[in-house]
This record gives C-alpha cells, sequence and structure tokens, in this order.
C-alpha cells in the first residue's frame, strides 16, 4: 500500500507506465475485476483507450471514473456495514437546498442582509423574477461550498463548529451554510440514506474504529489516477489517507524535469526581495539531496507555471519528493518548437545545437482580419498540411478555440462546406445549442414564458423532434408559414376584442382568429370570387383560400396543432404548484409535442438526462416536508430546466476517431497531436480577466492552491506548448470591422514571441503572419516562400482562386498558362448562363403565348427575365425562414397592402361614378370607399392597431383623397365621353387581369407571324393577351387612357407605369378585333400620380405596332447576345433619352451611349447579368432606339 508518483512530460511515457501497471500481478489478483483509472474528463479516458488498444492491440475490462466518483468509490468499500448507505451530495442536489433555502420565509434572517439587497432590490417585497434570482445565486453559492471544501476545510469545521465570522459576508454565508447543513441531515433521515459531502464521509469513516471494520465488499487493489495536473489540498490529504489502504498511483505532467517548484513568478520575487529573503530556507529534501533544487529562472514556467509549480509541490510532498521520473528526451532541437520544449525540460539552451535559430513552420502566429477568416485559414491550412505531409492524417490534428460558443457556427459554417470538406469531430459545446432534443425543450419553454408569438411556434415547428412526433415534412412546413403571414398571424393564440362583430372576436394577429378564417373557407366563399361584395365577412372573419386550403388534412394539422399547443401551453403557466405538478405537466408536454427517432443519434441521453435531473428538481417537495417552503412558479421550472441543458456537453463527431478534432481550450488535457491550431488569442479572450466575487471568500487571502481561471488559462497553454509533437499555429483577430480599430494579441502571445526572440531567435524579430482581408486575395496566388517562416497564408479553394483571378485581371494569363485539366477543373466553378446559340433539342411549338405582363418585365429587366424564363434560374430563395421570423404585428401598412389601399378604393369608386347613378363627382364616395377597404384589412389582420392605425388610416386616406382630386376632372370627361369602355381585354392573361366592369372591350388574342425567322429558334407564331382600364372617346374624338398608380412620383417622362398600358393597346390595335381608333387618332395616356398627372400622347398605327411587337417577340425569344438594357437605366438618364429620341444619329452618339451605359452597368455590379452573359454591342444605339422609341410620345 502506498503512493507511486510518475513524472513526464509527455502523456505517452504516462500511457506506457499505466499499461505495464495495469497488467495483472500477484497470486491472488482477480483477472476479471476491473482496474479503475481515474481521471480528469472523459476526453482522456478515450485517448488512453485508444492509444493502448494500439500499443498492446487489445484494451478491455479497465473502469475509467472521474475524480470525485472515484474517491467516493474507495471511501465506501471502507466502510463498515452496519453503516447505512450514504449518498453523496452532488452538485445538483447542493443546488436545490441552497435554492430552498434561499426562496424560503425565513430567508429575513437578519444574517441574510448582503443578498437580500440582490434578491430584492427594491427594499421591500418579492421582485417578480425572484425565482431566477434565486437560481442564479444557488449556482454561484454552490461552486463556493465546493472550493471552500476543497481549499478552505478549516473555515467549513469553524463555521460547524460556531465559530463567529469575520465580517457581514462570511456571517451570511456562514448562515446560509449551516442551514443547508441541517436540511442535508434532516433530508437524509427522511429518505433513510444519509446525505453527505466528500469531506464528511471521509471524515465519518476514518474516524470509525479501525479494528472492527468490516469492509462492504471487494475492493480494487490499485487505482490509477491520470492526467492530474492540477488537485486541491483536500484531495491531496484524502489521497494520503487513502494509501494506508490502496496502492495508488499517480500520472502526472511535468513540463520540466527539472525541479522547479523554487521558479517565483515576478510578484512573488518582489514580495521576498522585501521580506530580505529570509524566508528562503534550505528544505530538508534539499539537505538530503545534497544539492540545491532551485535552477536558473525561466521565464515562460515564471508567468505560466504557477499552479503545475503547486500542484507539483503538492504531489511531492504526498510522496515524501520520492518519485518515477519518465520525461522523454528531446534530441538536440532544429526547429524553435523544439528548442522551447527542449528549453522547458532542461531550463537550458541546447549544448550543441546552432544559436541562434532561425524562424521557421514550427511555431507561427496569425493575426486575422475577423473570426470567419480566421477559420477560413484555419480549414486552407489543414489542407495544406494534409497535402504535403503523405503521413498526417486529419486524426492528428487538433483546433482549439477560446470560445466555443463563439467559434461553433463558424466552424459548422467552414468545415462543412463542399467540395474539399474536412472530417471532424466537435467536443465541448452544450446540449442547448448541439441537441435539437433540447433546442425543443426550450421552444417550448419560451413558448410558456412568452406571447404565443410566430416565431416561437414555428421555431417549435421546425424542431426534428415535433416533426417526427406529428408527422409532417418540412413541405408542410412551408405551407403553414405561408399560411401564418397570409393569415395575418403575429401573437397570442387568443387577443381581447372590441365588442364588434365587425372584428374577430378571437382578436387581431391572434392564432385563433387566423385559424377561424382558415376553416370558415370550406363553408364560405371567399369574397374575392364574389362579383359586387368584396368585403364580405361572417362576425368579423374573412375566409380565407389558397392553392393549399383544399387539402382538409394539411388544414386540419396545423389547426390542430396549434390548438393542442396552446392547451398544453397553458398547463405551463400554472400561478404555482409544487415541484411534482411542474414535473408532471412539463413531461405531459413533452410527450405530447416531442419524440426521438432512431437515427437522432445521442437525443435519447439528453432526454434521460432531464428525467434523471428532475429527481433532484422534485426533492423541493421533500424540503418542504421538513420545513416550509415557498410554492415554485414557470419561472423555477424554466431556470432549472435551461440551467441543466447548460450544463450538458454536446458535440458531433467521434471524438479522436472522426477526422479533425475541434474542441474548447480546457484544463488537464494535454493530448499530444501533431498539429495543433489555436484560436482566438487575442487580447480580452484569453488567458481571461480576474474578477473578483464580493461572495468569494477566498479572495481575502491566498493559499497554496488558489487558481484563478487566468492562471489556469496560462498553465493549460504551457502544457499545450510541451504536448504539439510538430507544428503550433496561434492565431487572433486583429481587427474589429464593426468598430475599425486594431487589437492586440493577448499577453501570453506576447510573452511567447519575447521569450522565442530572446532565447530562441537570438535577438531577431519574430515575424507574425497577417492574413488578407479577402479570401480572394493575390496574395494567394504566390506560394510562401522557403524560409519565411510561414505556411499559413494558403487557398485551396478553386472558387477564390478564379475570383481573384477575374478580379486582378489576371484570367488570361491564367488560361494561357494553364493545363487542360485546370481548365476542366475551372469550367466547373465558371457555369456558362448564355443562351445556346445552335437550335434547341426540343422543337418549339407553332404558337406559343405572351402576356403584356411577360413583355413588360422583359422590357424593365431583360437579364432577370431571361434567366426566369430561359434558363430558369428561380427568382428568389425560399422566403419561409424570414416570414417565420416575424412576430410584431406593422407599425404602418407598408407594400403591397399600402398599394391595395391606394389603388383598389379608387377603382371601385371610379366604377360607382361611372354607372350613372351618381350626379356630381364627390370625395364622400371615396373616402367610404376607403374606410371599407381599411376596415376589410384590418379584419384580415393585415394594418396596424390602436394609434399606429389611426394615423396610418389618416396618411393613405388622405394620399387616396388626394388622388381622387386628381380624377374629378377625368370623370367628368368620362361621363360625357362619346365612346366609353370600361377595360379593353385582349385575350385572358391571367397575370393582367383587371376587373372588367359593365362596358368592356374585348378581343382576340394578338396573333404576330414570326414565320420570317429560323423556325429552330423561333416560334412560328405568338398570341399575346392583356388588359387594362378606362379607355374613352372625347367630344373631340381623341382617344383616352386612364392609368392610376398611388406611386408620389413626380415623373415627366415616361416610366416604367406607362410600359404595360401602352403594350396592350399596341397589341389591340396590331389585330386583335377591330378597334374603335384609327391609325390617326391620338390616344393619350393619363398616367395618375396621387398630386400629379402625366399626359402622353401615341399614334396608334396598326402596321407600326404589329412590327414592333414582332421584333419585341424576336428579342425575347433569342436574346444571344443578351443585352444589358433595361428599360428605366435609359428613360431616368436624360443623355441616354435624348439619343433614343434623337431622329438622326451619327457615331459620336453611338460611342457616347455606349460609354454612359458601360459606366451605368459598372455601377450596378448586377451579378445576375455577369453570370447569364449580359453585354453591350456596338449597336446597343440601334437596339434601344428600336425597343424604347416607341415610348417617346
Amino acid at each position: 500500500m502506498g503512493v507511486d508518483l510518475y513524472f513526464s512530460n509527455q502523456l505517452a511515457p504516462l500511457a506506457e507506465k499505466l499499461r505495464d501497471n495495469l497488467k495483472p500481478g500477484g497470486t491472488g489478483a482477480d483477472i476479471l475485476e476491473p482496474p479503475v483509472v481515474v481521471v480528469p474528463n472523459m476526453n482522456l479516458s478515450k485517448w488512453i483507450k485508444l492509444t493502448l488498444a494500439r500499443q498492446s492491440d487489445i484494451f478491455m475490462n479497465v473502469e475509467f471514473q472521474y475524480l470525485e466518483t472515484g474517491l467516493w468509490q474507495m471511501i465506501r468499500s471502507l466502510e463498515p456495514v452496519s453503516a447505512p448507505p450514504s449518498d453523496r451530495l452532488d452538485r445538483d442536489t447542493l443546488k436545490i437546498l441552497l435554492f430552498f433555502i434561499l426562496m424560503a420565509p425565513d430567508r429575513e434572517a437578519p444574517e441574510l442582509a448582503p443578498i437580500n439587497q440582490y434578491l430584492c432590490p427594491a427594499g421591500g417585497g418579492m421582485c417578480s423574477d425572484l425565482e431566477i434570482r434565486c437560481w442564479q445565486l444557488a449556482e454561484e453559492l454552490t461552486r463556493l461550498f465546493q472550493e471552500y471544501e476543497y481549499h478552505r476545510s478549516d473555515m467549513i469545521r469553524g463555521w460547524l463548529a460556531g465559530d463567529p465570522p469575520e465580517d457581514a459576508m462570511e456571517g451570511c454565508q456562514r448562515w446560509i451554510y449551516r442551514k443547508m447543513y441541517s436540511l442535508k441531515d434532516q433530508l437524509g433521515r427522511l429518505s433513510g440514506r444519509p446525505l453527505r459531502s466528500m469531506a464528511d464521509y471521509a471524515r465519518e469513516v476514518f474516524a470509525s474504529d479501525a479494528a472492527g471494520r468490516r469492509d462492504r465488499g471487494p475492493r480494487p487493489a490499485r487505482v490509477h489516477f491520470f492526467g492530474l495536473s492540477q488537485i486541491s489540498p483536500f484531495h491531496l490529504q484524502l489521497l494520503a489517507r487513502l494509501r494506508s489502504y490502496f496502492d495508488i498511483h499517480i500520472y502526472s505532467l511535468n513540463p520540466s524535469r527539472e525541479y522547479w517548484e523554487d521558479i517565483k513568478t515576478p510578484f512573488e520575487k518582489k514580495w521576498i526581495r522585501r521580506q530580505k529573503v529570509s524566508g528562503l530556507k534550505l528544505s530538508d529534501a534539499e539537505w538530503s539531496a545534497g544539492d540545491l533544487f532551485a535552477e536558473p529562472e525561466h521565464a515562460l514556467l515564471s508567468a505560466w507555471g504557477k499552479p503545475g509549480r503547486e500542484s507539483t509541490r503538492l504531489l511531492c510532498q504526498l510522496t515524501d519528493y520520492d518519485f518515477h521520473a519518465g520525461f522523454s528526451e528531446i534530441p538536440e532541437p532544429d526547429t524553435v518548437l523544439g528548442a522551447i520544449g527542449h528549453s522547458l525540460l532542461t531550463l537550458e539552451r541546447p549544448a550543441s545545437a546552432p544559436f541562434p535559430l532561425a524562424q521557421d513552420t514550427s511555431l507561427q502566429i496569425t493575426a486575422c482580419p475577423g473570426i470567419r477568416r480566421e477559420v477560413e485559414t484555419v480549414y486552407h491550412s489543414i489542407l495544406h498540411n494534409l497535402e504535403a505531409d503523405p503521413e498526417l492524417c486529419m486524426t492528428d490534428i487538433a483546433v482549439m478555440v477560446s470560445d466555443m460558443a463563439r467559434y461553433k457556427p463558424v466552424v459548422d459554417s467552414v468545415f462543412s462546406r463542399r467540395p474539399d470538406r474536412i472530417a471532424y469531430n466537435l467536443v465541448d459545446s452544450s446540449a442547448r445549442t448541439e441537441s435539437v432534443f433540447a433546442q425543443a425543450v426550450l421552444a417550448v419553454m419560451d413558448l410558456s414564458r412568452g406571447r404565443f408569438t410566430r416565431k416561437q411556434v414555428f421555431d417549435l415547428l421546425r424542431n426534428p423532434c415535433v416533426m417526427h412526433r406529428w408527422d409532417y415534412g418540412p413541405e408542410a412546413l412551408a405551407v403553414w408559414i405561408g399560411w401564418a403571414d397570409a393569415l395575418g398571424i403575429f401573437h397570442d393564440f387568443e387577443a381581447p376584442a372590441a365588442p364588434d362583430e365587425a372584428v374577430p372576436s378571437g382578436g387581431l394577429f391572434s392564432w385563433r382568429q387566423g385559424l377561424e378564417r382558415l376553416r370558415i373557407s370550406r363553408i364560405m366563399t371567399c369574397p374575392d370570387a364574389v362579383a359586387g361584395d368584396p368585403y364580405r365577412h361572417f362576425k368579423g372573419l374573412v375566409p380565407f383560400a389558397d392553392i393549399n386550403t383544399g387539402d382538409d388534412r394539411l388544414v386540419e394539422k396545423f389547426c390542430g396543432f396549434v390548438e393542442a399547443l396552446a392547451g398544453a401551453v397553458g398547463a405551463l403557466t400554472m400561478a404555482s404548484a409544487s415541484a411534482h405538478a411542474w414535473r408532471e405537466a412539463f413531461f405531459r408536454v413533452l410527450d405530447q409535442f416531442t419524440a426521438i427517432s432512431a437515427d437522432m443519434r445521442g437525443e435519447e441521453a439528453v432526454f434521460q438526462s432531464l428525467v434523471s435531473a428532475f429527481d433532484d428538481f422534485v426533492r423541493y417537495d421533500t424540503l418542504a416536508q421538513v420545513q416550509p417552503g415557498r410554492p415554485l412558479t414557470a419561472d423555477a421550472l424554466w431556470a432549472f430546466v435551461r440551467s441543466h441543458l447548460d450544463g450538458i456537453t454536446g458535440g458531433q463527431g467521434d471524438y479522436l476517431t472522426g477526422g479533425v478534432t475541434v474542441s474548447a481550450l480546457m484544463p488537464m488535457r494535454p493530448i499530444p497531436f501533431k498539429l495543433v491550431y489555436v484560436l482566438g488569442l487575442e487580447e480580452g479572450r484569453f488567458p481571461g480577466r480576474v474578477t473578483e466575487s464580493l461572495l468569494d471568500l477566498r479572495a481575502r487571502k491566498r493559499r497554496i492552491g488558489d487558481i484563478t481561471p487566468a492562471e489556469r488559462n496560462r498553465y493549460l497553454f504551457l502544457e499545450i506548448l510541451v504536448s504539439v509533437r510538430h507544428k503550433l499555429y496561434l492565431s487572433y483577430v486583429s481587427r474589429d470591422l464593426q468598430k475599425d480599430r486594431d487589437l492586440a494579441p493577448c499577453s501570453v502571445v506576447h510573452q511567447l514571441r519575447r521569450f522565442v526572440e530572446q532565447e530562441v531567435l537570438g535577438g531577431q524579430s519574430f515575424r507574425v503572419c497577417r492574413v488578407p482581408i479577402k479570401a480572394d486575395s493575390p496574395v494567394y496566388l504566390t506560394p510562401p516562400a522557403a524560409g519565411d517562416g510561414s505556411d499559413v497564408v494558403v487557398n485551396h479553394s478553386s472558387v477564390q482562386r478564379l475570383s481573384c483571378y477575374r478580379r486582378s485581371g489576371l484570367w488570361d494569363a491564367f488560361a494561357h498558362q494553364a493545363t487542360s485539366a485546370e481548365m476542366e477543373r475551372a469550367a466547373r466553378y465558371d457555369p456558362d448562363f448564355s443562351l445556346p446559340d445552335d437550335s434547341p433539342d426540343d422543337a418549339l411549338p407553332e404558337a406559343v403565348d405572351l402576356t403584356i405582363g411577360l413583355l413588360r418585365r422583359f422590357l424593365l429587366d431583360p437579364v432577370a427575365l431571361v434567366g426566369r424564363y430561359h434558363l430558369g434560374i428561380g427568382e428568389q430563395a425560399d422566403p419561409t425562414a424570414e416570414l417565420a421570423e416575424r412576430e410584431d404585428e406593422p407599425l404602418s401598412s407598408g407594400f403591397p397592402v399600402d398599394y391595395q389601399l391606394r389603388t383598389a378604393p379608387v377603382q371601385s369608386w371610379l366604377r360607382s361614378q361611372l354607372d350613372g347613378s351618381c350626379s356630381q363627382p364627390s370625395p364622400a364616395p371615396l373616402a367610404a370607399e376607403f374606410e371599407s377597404a381599411y376596415a376589410d384589412l384590418t379584419r384580415k389582420s393585415r394594418t396596424p392597431s390602436g394609434a399606429f392605425a389611426v394615423h396610418d388610416r389618416s396618411v393613405l386616406k388622405k394620399e387616396v383623397l388626394a388622388l381622387g382630386e386628381c380624377l374629378f376632372p377625368f370623370v367628368a370627361q368620362m361621363r360625357s365621353a362619346r365612346r366609353f369602355f370600361s377595360a379593353v381585354i385582349v385575350g385572358s392573361a391571367m397575370d393582367d387581369f383587371v376587373e372588367t366592369g359593365d362596358t368592356p372591350l374585348r378581343l382576340d388574342p394578338v396573333s404576330i407571324d414570326l414565320a420570317g425567322l429560323d423556325p429552330r429558334m423561333y416560334p412560328q407564331r405568338v398570341r399575346i393577351s392583356g388588359s387594362l382600364p378606362w379607355v374613352w372617346q372625347g367630344n373631340d374624338e381623341a382617344w383616352h387612357c386612364l392609368v392610376t398608380t398611388g406611386s408620389n412620383r413626380t415623373a415627366k417622362n415616361p416610366d416604367k407605369y406607362v410600359i404595360g398600358p401602352l403594350l396592350t393597346l399596341l397589341a389591340a390595335s396590331a389585330g386583335g378585333g377591330p378597334v374603335p381608333w384609327s391609325d390617326t387618332q391620338p390616344m393619350t395616356v393619363h398616367i395618375i400620380y396621387r398630386a400629379h398627372v402625366l399626359d402622353l400622347t401615341y399614334t396608334l398605327d396598326r402596321g407600326r405596332s404589329a412590327a414592333y411587337l414582332a421584333g419585341l417577340a424576336g428579342d425575347f425569344f433569342s436574346p444571344s447576345p443578351l443585352v444589358w438594357l433595361p428599360f428605366e437605366t435609359i428613360f431616368a438618364n436624360r443623355d441616354l433619352r435624348s439619343l433614343v429620341a434623337q431622329d438622326e444619329i451619327d457615331d459620336a452618339g453611338r460611342r457616347a451611349f455606349y460609354q454612359s451605359l458601360a459606366e451605368s452597368l459598372q455601377e450596378e455590379a448586377d451579378v445576375h447579368a455577369e453570370l447569364a452573359g449580359a453585354t453591350l454591342t456596338t449597336d446597343i444605339l440601334d437596339r434601344a432606339r428600336r425597343r424604347f422609341r416607341v415610348f417617346l410620345p
């Protein structure tokens, strides 16, 4: 029995020693009894399994335990059989105890005055978020009380013994701890199983009569503690007691083979000088060895090694400075990283190695302009190293980040992209971000605490666990999102509504009104389909229907889900209840709405963890049996569930075997990798800041073993430094692009760089590599120079390299030198979106239908129309994701609601003014039409509410009335017209449909003959359809056309609003049937804006109309070359417009037009135009004249 201590500067020698010690030995050894290996984390245990299995071919029957569990089991094996079995007071149980104490009515004890300022800042009564505050404080006190037991055991004993506190804060925590201790004992007596902390359990077991002790059962003869580079004084004392009963083997990483515990930090050296070194006495170990252990100072060990130095001292005291040295000898270093490792190992420079060394690629520091460029740089560097070293595997590479929550989305985005996808595994994230089941749980909790918004509901509906439970797919979800947006659903299942039958009883913007409108469409026709009654409703409900509402199953599943969800979430909004009641309600909701499929790896473990956690939560009710407690509200449930999910570690892939390992910078994980990338080393991110907590009583006076997070991270960095085998890449974000300021690397990087410059490079400056801000920078075209000391500025993305060639004007040079294989690869990333010159495989039909709307869009933007019509390129990405995120009703009427409110009342008013029932034009009927239209859209939840509605209605009404005033003269003209048509309808084009009124002019589709063109490329004939309202002949025999826009433009020249009406008139004149106007009669198109009228007069000649439409159809069907010629670019530019209008043009005018349009194209930076191969031909002015001159009056 005893303790054997093993030191090494690498994990591999320690693993070999563990392998040898795990071999069964002794005559009475049971080979079936698994040896116990205690590790600080399961990631290290997996490395041990893989390493020893690789060395021994097989590795099995070894039990791995965490430190707390392992020590508890060791103590438990020594407990007498007669003693009742004890339960460990773990962190979760302690948290519930402290939460109960903070929530209890006797929280008003005078000792609790310091924390009452936080719990009740208003100074009386309960704050609204009391339970959340109590839970947060319980979490912090749980952490502190466990730290006190490990590092301030004498203070804990003093509290229990009744020693007076030093100040009010200690008195407060002393009161809470003693209260917790009493509740713990009462809870144990109530359950029949004593509840003990580790310290209590050890004290009671070792205090019992050793002569009469009978062990509970077989216990392991040997226990191995592997990788414990930092350990508390309490654990050391416990191991000292246990060594009398076990063979204990401790394997610890030590960066130096020299005894370096006497190397002081700068602050310690300063204190020693003040004490005049009177306290530096020779230790007993030094007298026994006959030599001084203090070595020359080492800058890195002095700056970063404090936790290790103290742990080494504590461990050595455990064995009286007797340990086994297994340090790996580092050969004479020829790299910068090797020189650092040798210096740390020996505390001296190598004797025979060349000095100074030149900077090389073994250690690189990289400054990146942003976090995404940082991760992209690592991604391409990994590809570069894999390509350069055939023996390097992905499993030999690790990427460590300072903040996993910040880096994980970027890592997932960069590493998962194709084609050069890198396999990777990711650890150290939380279940809250990794687990879809955990996200479903949080979505349910958010719904119970929120307003039942559209975003909250669809966050739940998009969860795979919910989709599996309710059996629907993405297609149904997209339909439901579209319905929610069209129905004006924003928040609340049911909102209070005014007692008005003209408003839905479920309230505006609510789910209930939307679902009722969806269902009522089965028995009530939608108003849009009922002539003469466009504002029908049933008690404020306006039926809604679209192409998908005919699917009854789809409608009922959506309605049933939302209604069931509203009812279930209501169970989680109880005013207060017991912990058991909250558990029952919580899991009832989860069972109703979530299910875990067989292919959801790891989700069942998250569910079972949550189930087990509620065993601790319901202990709150058991504590209420001991003393009165406060009932719990939903805030307590929310705080508990959220805290537990945050505490569950998550990840993806197989650690150490699933490709590149991506992990957080975590202590006691010095696993050796060939290549290590450490990201996020800018100032303020690493090693962390020293935060002084007013609650932490340890801050009053430091003791051996008190390690701050910043000190722990520095030592972690030291462990990484000695563990890397080939290359270490350190990177930091050097630029805050939002604030436009430079960022500096952290102090650890500064210290390492200074050490390398002074001790390795002989005073030469260490060069930091700066990554370009753009991934397609020309810097990447030049390979890293030999001896440059950096190989990180590489880019293996073919897309970005080709982009660099294009942007830098290097494409021709590349194409000239590239091999056929390179050009073939480049062609994959440079698709030709232009139309082929040869004839299509499928013969065109003899006649093709075209609408005026299609031709209008072609004139406005030929590139976009060609992409959609000829090349099949979609208009936009799926908008459902954006629609699902909306959760607030509109504050004003936006497009298309505002356009509908500006035009629909005007059109309806015009029809009423022209039916003969009204006398003089009046604004009153127009105002009534507007009010009816606004009320209808209000019932549909499409307009604002409250004060916003009053303002919105007033503004729009004023604009509509102003538009009506502009129309009064035209109403009089149409009433007195010689001939009047409420609409001109050519064919039956649905996309250009207008309400016909009572006196429409109906014409057949216009047939345009294209027989003179190549039948392989063009149809032989096109049929054009379209429509427009309000055409009449005045008493002067001139013809007029009225176009209402609702726009606030003050145009003096033709704009986009004239295209559709004039094309329709040209089509009617070209031969859709006999028309009442002649070739010589003028047609004036009146464009009505809000406060302005634009009159454009045209002559509609049949022959010229047919010729123009034939030419336009020809351009439409064969846009090759595809000319960039948008309508509004031409007509918005006075110089371009004047050149189009001139009767005679010369070469100078053509050059001016071409140059001006080329500048406009460059300013537009139209990516679609570039992809589609849009160009400007030398005859661009002639093309513009043929296409647009017809619109000039």
